[in-house]
C-alpha cells in the first residue's frame, strides 16, 4: 500500500484490494473502489468528485485530465486521481484512458489535457471521443456491436444495432475499425479512417447516421451496474 500525507488528508492506494482510501480530518474515511473512478465520476455534482474535492481542495491536478508531455508514452491521456506521492520525486496517480487500474507517473512529465471537441458530423472519430468519455462498464439497452461496410455507400461504416451492450464493447469495435479494410456488400475493399461517415444499420440495409446527438441519447439511457 502506498501512502501520502497532506495537510488535508492521508491518501492510500491499495492495488491488491483495488481500493483508494482517503482519510480526511473533516470528513473521516472515504473508500473509493477503483472501478468507480472514471471520467463520469468527476462531474462536479457527483458525490465521488466531491469527496476528492474535500480531501484535496487546493491541488492543481486532482480530478483533472492530464497528458504525457515528454518521454515514454508521449501523448497518452488519463485522469489524475489526486495529488502526487513523493518517492524521491513526485509521482502522480493517474487512471489512463482505456485501462482499469491506476498507475503512478512522474509529475514533471505531465501537462494538462483538454477533452477533444466533438463536431456535429457523424464521423468515426466523434464516436470514439464520446465513448472514451464514458464508463466502459455502462450497459446500454440499445447500442451497437459489429462494424461493417455500409450498404448505402460501401466506403462508409455501419455498426449493427445491439441490445444490452457495454460502452467498452462498443468502443472496442469503433477503435478496431480505424485503419481496417472492409468488404463492400457487393464486392470491393474499403479502408475506414477517423473521418469516415458512420451509420447504425443492419447488414444489407440502410439506416440512420450515427451522429453525436443520437449517440448521446443512447448513452443517456445506459446504467452502470452496482458492484
Amino acid at each position: 500500500m502506498t501512502e501520502e500525507y497532506t495537510e488535508e488528508a492521508i491518501f492510500r492506494f491499495d492495488r491488491e484490494r483495488g481500493v483508494i482510501y482517503i482519510d480526511s480530518k473533516e470528513n473521516g474515511r472515504t473508500i473509493v473502489r477503483i472501478s468507480q473512478v472514471n471520467p463520469e465520476s468527476w462531474d462536479p455534482s457527483n458525490p465521488v468528485r466531491r469527496q476528492f474535492d474535500l480531501a484535496f481542495p487546493n491541488h492543481k491536478w486532482a480530478g483533472k485530465r492530464v497528458r504525457i508531455d515528454k518521454g515514454r508514452g508521449r501523448g497518452k491521456e488519463g485522469l489524475a486521481l489526486g495529488p502526487p506521492i513523493f518517492l524521491g520525486q513526485n509521482w502522480l496517480p493517474v487512471l489512463w484512458d482505456g485501462e482499469e487500474d491506476p498507475d503512478f507517473f512522474k509529475e514533471g512529465c505531465l501537462e494538462p489535457a483538454t477533452t477533444p471537441k466533438v463536431s456535429k458530423c457523424a464521423t468515426l472519430e466523434n464516436v470514439i471521443i464520446l465513448l472514451r468519455a464514458e464508463n466502459p462498464k455502462k450497459i446500454l439497452p440499445k447500442g451497437f456491436d459489429a462494424a461493417i461496410s455500409y450498404r448505402g455507400s460501401y466506403d462508409e461504416l455501419a455498426f449493427i444495432p445491439a441490445e444490452n451492450v457495454t460502452v467498452g464493447e462498443m468502443l472496442k469495435e469503433a477503435e478496431g475499425a480505424v485503419g481496417a479494410i472492409f468488404n463492400g456488400y457487393k464486392g470491393g475493399e474499403y479502408k475506414m479512417g477517423l473521418s469516415t461517415q458512420v451509420w447504425i444499420a443492419k447488414y444489407g440495409e440502410e439506416g440512420e447516421t450515427l451522429g453525436p446527438t443520437l449517440l448521446r441519447l443512447m448513452l443517456a439511457q445506459g446504467k452502470i451496474p452496482e458492484e
